[in-house]
């Protein structure tokens, strides 16, 4: 697409050549005197969506391989590139060299902008934030594509459910299979971390005698319990580590479930129409809620009844807070739920087993 416009001896053309999502975009000066080399600026701004509190809404860029948004941006002759941003979408502008630009604010109005001159020409990229998509334009581009802390965990796991969806045509599906591997691969933790649960849930009415016999003498106690501990072989803090060692993985599946575009209006199962939207009739929410509490029920517990009865209202709390949450997200969590009850069945059988 070619735009002309004159203006008595001036002449000015820009030129976008446009490829799907790429857009190249180059402008010449000329006066009667032949072309004239002359610097402008390219800007973008300043509202791009709806700012939501699970994601970002706003500017972002690439400078000295490190993610800026907003503000923190600044002005910089060092950028691989900028962008505006929402949730699902984006508009960037680079180059095969780095880029001299940032974010500034005129009159009231706040863009993003980038340097250049008649003599060079800009590359944009204007569509969905898929690094499968996205890396075909520019490969530091799919930096754009942002799952948290543990962003370089995410990744493998988008790469791994798309792949599964490959096998199954179904993100629903491979959500569940997913979900599944995961189990399977940290099985040995999960059991050590059960295991762990249940000898200190056996020894509880011994802690309580030790507790009553040393009540006021916090040291005799200490050393009581540290023995029966050693005595029994029980590490109190052998079911927590396993758990530790996990959450980096879950807290990375819960961003990509959140924020990932591939399950954007992809259907699961009847009237579950948009894995990217909340459940309508809060079905999913409510299954997920039945399944904490049955998981509860089934876990050893060290707690006193008080604290115990507390915890009754988890599963209240979390189908409330999941009412509002992506479907997709909600079904890795009941997956998860019903693993985890099949495994803790398929555990206690096996420990009752070894213990006799």
């Amino acid at each position: 697409v070619t735009l002309t416009k004159t203006d008595g001896d001036i002449k000015i053309v820009k030129t976008f050549i446009i490829d799907n999502y790429g857009i190249n975009f180059t402008t010449k000066v000329y006066n009667n005197n032949g072309p004239v080399n002359t610097d402008y600026l390219i800007l973008l701004g300043e509202n791009f969506g709806t700012s939501t509190k699970d994601t970002h809404v706003g500017a972002v860029a690439l400078i000295n391989d490190k993610i800026k948004t907003d503000s923190d941006i600044g002005q910089s002759d060092r950028l691989s590139w900028i962008a505006l941003e929402d949730k699902y979408f984006c508009i960037a502008l680079y180059n095969n060299s780095l880029l001299s630009g940032g974010f500034k604010q005129i009159d009231s109005n706040k863009y993003i902008y980038v340097n250049l001159n008649t003599q060079k020409s800009i590359n944009a990229y204007a569509g969905p934030k898929s690094t499968s998509v996205i890396s075909n334009y520019d490969p530091k581009l799919d930096r754009i594509v942002r799952f948290g802390t543990f962003g370089f965990i995410g990744k493998p796991l988008l790469y791994v459910l798309k792949y599964l969806y490959s096998l199954v045509g179904n993100y629903g599906l491979a959500i569940i299979l997913l979900t599944f591997l995961i189990r399977l691969v940290f099985y040995p933790l999960t059991y050590k971390s059960f295991k762990s649960m249940k000898q200190m849930a056996n020894l509880q009415p011994q802690l309580k005698e030790l507790q009553l016999k040393y009540k006021g003498k916090p040291e005799l106690l200490n050393k009581a319990t540290m023995e029966l501990y050693k005595k029994h072989k029980v590490n109190p803090l052998g079911g927590c580590l396993p758990i530790l060692i996990q959450i980096p993985v879950f807290i990375a599946l819960y961003n990509v479930l959140l924020n990932a575009i591939e399950l954007r209006h992809a259907p699961f199962i009847w009237w579950i129409t948009d894995l990217s939207s909340k459940d309508p009739y809060y079905i999913s929410p409510i299954i997920m809620g039945i399944t904490m509490y049955i998981q509860q029920k089934l876990s050893p517990s060290t707690l006193d009844p008080m604290q115990a009865k507390i915890m009754l209202f988890l599963p209240i709390i979390f189908t409330i807070m999941f009412m509002g949450f992506p479907s997709g997200l909600v079904i890795y969590w009941i997956a998860n739920n019903i693993f985890t009850i099949i495994q803790q069945l398929i555990d206690t059988k096996i420990i009752n087993a070894k213990s006799k």
